[in-house]
């Protein structure tokens, strides 16, 4: 990383999206910060490889501003308030017939689905510990983890986040609670029903997939989709630029996509003033 012309010539080079491209200049700032100890060097390698995550960041937001829905979006595309009520299906779901498997499948759809407070974060849930909340916060840097109601964001793209669920996202606490005492004594947020070890990307993905399928899109909804949808029917309709910012900060969103993808004004000053009060339920 020291070479960074270099690195960031091959980086350009290489066969693949803007957006892998973007995720790959994440990673290296992420790492960077294990070279804090040289301030000097630490700051001018930072500052480069800062300015070309922002310049590709920069062209993917200019597409976003488009705001075109994609053959395959208007193909996939299920509605904000139908996505909800997963939520209770795969919870009565569990009511009806109790089991590990169906109770991981409540959890997931909960922390994706049930509340603007918490919107869909990208693949990763999977990667979070668990601590219980009968014991001290841990204070685990080195990983994502859920404690006490809070969630933990350390090692993310968008850099360490952390907040507490609201009481309008106690439904969430609960079934990860439950979920814990009931089948999950692991130490991870998630696990896999049959190994008992840490829910694999492959199985977490297909999770997300089967909770979202239905008939008219049998092979369901992936959480890129999900954050799309989110943005375009629920972030995109928030007129206030401070709220716009703590959505974008949930979601792990740069400032800049947040202002400029939502970006989307109301009817009329009461009718923002209304719908503000209705998006954070």
């Amino acid at each position: 990383m020291v070479d960074y012309p270099t690195v960031i010539k091959n980086v350009n080079e290489q066969d693949i999206s803007l957006n892998s491209k973007r995720q790959l200049f994440s990673v290296i700032l992420v790492l960077l910060d294990f070279h804090k100890g040289n301030p000097q060097m630490y700051k001018k390698w930072y500052g480069h490889y800062k300015l070309e995550h922002e310049r590709i960041s920069k062209i993917l937001d200019d597409e976003l501003l488009k705001n075109v829905k994609t053959p395959f979006q208007q193909e996939n595309w299920v509605s904000w308030p139908k996505l909800k009520k997963i939520v209770t299906s795969t919870r009565r779901k569990n009511q009806k017939n109790p089991s590990e498997e169906n109770m991981l499948r409540a959890v997931v759809a909960a922390l994706y689905l049930s509340s603007n407070y918490l919107p869909p974060r990208r693949n990763i849930y999977r990667t979070f510990k668990y601590y219980s909340k009968d014991q001290a916060d841990p204070f685990d840097v080195l990983n994502n983890y859920y404690w006490n109601k809070k969630f933990y964001f350390n090692i993310t793209k968008s850099g360490k986040q952390e907040f507490e669920l609201n009481k309008q996202s106690m439904k969430i606490t609960r079934l990860i609670e439950e979920y814990h005492k009931l089948y999950n004594k692991s130490d991870w947020l998630l696990q896999d029903p049959v190994t008992k070890q840490q829910l694999s990307e492959s199985s977490y993905k297909k999770i997300i997939k089967e909770i979202t399928s239905s008939k008219t899109h049998p092979s369901g909804i992936g959480v890129r989709m999900l954050r799309t949808i989110f943005c375009t029917e629920v972030a995109n309709k928030i007129n206030d630029s401070n709220l716009r910012k703590l959505i974008s900060f949930r979601m792990g969103h740069n400032i800049s996509t947040a202002t400029k993808y939502y970006d989307k004004a109301y009817e009329s000053e009461e009718h923002s003033i209304q719908m503000k009060k209705q998006q954070m339920k």
